[in-house]
C-alpha cells in the first residue's frame, strides 16, 4: 500500500513539472503539492467548473484541452478560448475569489490537477520563497491571456463592420498594455525577490496588493470590451439612464485618456434622464466619439474633452467636445460618408463616423456636428419615447 502511494505521488511529480504554475518548484516543492493536488480525469463535453458558481479551486491541465465558455441568454455556450497542456485556469479568481465568470468545458479527454485556494495560500504563508514562484507563475499566466484575449478581441472587431465603431483595436491596445506593464513588472519584482537571502516581505506584499489591483482593473476592461465588440441589432430597446451608458464608457475608455493626456470633463450627467435604446450599441457610437475627439487633439497644447447632457420635450442631447479647431465647412458632411477620414494612413477606415450615425439614425434620432462650436463638437440625439420605425426595427 505504501508503495503504490510513493508510486503514485513519483507519477504526480512528474506530471506537476509540465505545468506552468509548478515548473519552477524545486523537488521539495513539488513533493508539498503532490499530497495537496487532486488529479481529475474529465470526459469531453463534461463541465470542470459552471459560469457564477463560488470559486475555491485553480487549476493547471495537465493532459488534453479544455474549452472557456459564456452562458448567453439564448442558452448557448459560445466559446471564448481554448486551453491546452500546461495552460492554468482560476487564477484570476485567486486574487479576489468571485463567482466563476465563465465556464470550462473539458474539449477533449482531459487531465486537470486541482489545488484548493486555501491549501494554496497556507503554504504560501509557511514557505514565502513557494507562495512567490507560484503567485509569478499565475501573475505571468494571466498576462499572457489578456494579451491574446486582446489579440482575439480584435480580429473578431477586425473582421466585421465593427472595425469602424471607434477604431476599437487601437482602443484596446491603450486600454490593456498600461495595465499588462504594471502586472509584468511587478511579478518580475517579485520573482526577484524571491531569489534574496532575506526578502522584503513588506515590498513583496505591497507589489502583490498592487497586481491584484490592476488585475481587477483589466478583468473590468476586457469584460467591458467584449459587450462593446459584439453586434446588438438583435436586442431588445430597453429604457435606459444615458448617464449611466456614457460613465460605463468613459471608465472602459479611462486608460487611454489618461495615456494621452487628454483632460475628461462631464456636465449635466443627470442618471434621471432615460431613454428607449439598444445601450451596446449607444456605448459603441460613443467610444467612436471619444476615439476621435482623443486623436483630433493629440496636438493641441490643451487636451481636453467635454461630455454634457441637454434635452427637450422630445429629444436628449449628448455632446462631445473637443479642444480641437473644429471640422472645416468643406468637409462637414463628407465626414459622415463611408471611407472618407481626415486621419493618417493606417490609423482610420472611414467607416466609424457613418456607422455610428445610421446606429442613432435607427434608433429613430440624429448624429450631427455642431456649426456654431469653436471647438469640435458632435451632438447625438435621441428621442425620449421609441418611433414606429424603431419599434419596428426593435
Amino acid at each position: 500500500m505504501i508503495l503504490a502511494r510513493i508510486i503514485i505521488l513519483i507519477v504526480i511529480n512528474q506530471a506537476l513539472k509540465t505545468c506552468e504554475l509548478f515548473s519552477e518548484l524545486n523537488a521539495e516543492e513539488l513533493a508539498l503539492v503532490s499530497g495537496l493536488v487532486r488529479e481529475r480525469t474529465v470526459r469531453a463535453g463534461r463541465y470542470i467548473v459552471h459560469e457564477g458558481e463560488e470559486s475555491f479551486s485553480l487549476f493547471a491541465v495537465q493532459h488534453g484541452s479544455v474549452d472557456v465558455v459564456k452562458e448567453t441568454d439564448e442558452g448557448s455556450h459560445p466559446k471564448i478560448s481554448e486551453l491546452s497542456d500546461g495552460s492554468i485556469f482560476g487564477e484570476v479568481a485567486f486574487f479576489d475569489h468571485p463567482s466563476r465568470s465563465a465556464g470550462v468545458i473539458a474539449h477533449n479527454d482531459v487531465k486537470v490537477f486541482e489545488l484548493k485556494y486555501k491549501d494554496l495560500e497556507q503554504i504560501a504563508e509557511t514557505n514565502p520563497a513557494f507562495g512567490l514562484k507560484i503567485y509569478r507563475a499565475m501573475a505571468h499566466s494571466m498576462s499572457r491571456k489578456l494579451r491574446k484575449t486582446t489579440d482575439d478581441l480584435a480580429l473578431m472587431v477586425g473582421t466585421s463592420r465593427l472595425a469602424a465603431l471607434g477604431e476599437m483595436t487601437t482602443a484596446i491596445s491603450h486600454e490593456i498594455n498600461n495595465p499588462m506593464t504594471t502586472i509584468g513588472l511587478n511579478a518580475e519584482l517579485i520573482g526577484r525577490l524571491a531569489t534574496e537571502k532575506k526578502p522584503d516581505h513588506a515590498l513583496i506584499s505591497d507589489r502583490a496588493n498592487k497586481i491584484r489591483e490592476t488585475v481587477r482593473t483589466v478583468v473590468k476592461i476586457v469584460d467591458g470590451l467584449k459587450s462593446l465588440a459584439r453586434n446588438a441589432d438583435s436586442d431588445p430597446f430597453v429604457e435606459t439612464p444615458i448617464a449611466k451608458i456614457i460613465s460605463s464608457t468613459l471608465e472602459t475608455c479611462q486608460e487611454r485618456f489618461k495615456s494621452s493626456g487628454t483632460l475628461v470633463r462631464t456636465e449635466n450627467l443627470d442618471h434621471k434622464i432615460s431613454v428607449p435604446c439598444r445601450p451596446v450599441q449607444i456605448a459603441q457610437v460613443l467610444i467612436n466619439l471619444f476615439s476621435n475627439a482623443i486623436d483630433a487633439v493629440e496636438s493641441q497644447h490643451e487636451k481636453w474633452v467635454h461630455v454634457e447632457i441637454e434635452f427637450d420635450e422630445n429629444y436628449v442631447h449628448v455632446a462631445v467636445s473637443d479642444s480641437g479647431t473644429g471640422i472645416q465647412e468643406k468637409i462637414r458632411e463628407r465626414i459622415f460618408q463611408p471611407f472618407f477620414t481626415t486621419k493618417s494612413r493606417g490609423r482610420g477606415t472611414g467607416l466609424g463616423l457613418s456607422i455610428s450615425r445610421s446606429l442613432i439614425e435607427a434608433h429613430g434620432g440624429f448624429l450631427r456636428i455642431d456649426p456654431s462650436s469653436r471647438h469640435t463638437r458632435f451632438v447625438m440625439s435621441l428621442p425620449r419615447q421609441l418611433s414606429q420605425k424603431s419599434t419596428a426595427d426593435a
